[in-house]
């Protein structure tokens, strides 16, 4: 049930093509940033995409929201999964 209730906050922010976009760089291991002004909503999105990998796992950087202090973290050349309010 948690799941499902993940999944539907990401397909209520998030248009179809790019939940599969986002997917897609998953699976590719990717660097993913997402920003939002919504700090529930981001964190909720954030974990529900880690979830989608299930039964794989992300073992790379996986940080749900980063302080404004560590964005320089988006230029780090590996894949990672951060989110980061609209605000940093």
């Amino acid at each position: 049930a948690p799941l499902r209730h993940e999944l539907s906050g990401v397909l209520e922010a998030l248009s179809v093509e790019n939940l599969i976009a986002i997917f897609q760089a998953m699976l590719s291991e990717r660097r993913i940033l997402v920003t939002s002004s919504n700090i529930p909503k981001l964190s909720t999105c954030i974990h529900a995409f880690v979830n989608l990998l299930f039964p794989f796992e992300w073992h790379h950087i996986f940080i749900p929201l980063i302080p404004k202090g560590m964005l320089s973290y988006c230029t780090a050349p590996m894949p990672f999964i951060i989110g980061a309010h609209t605000s940093a």
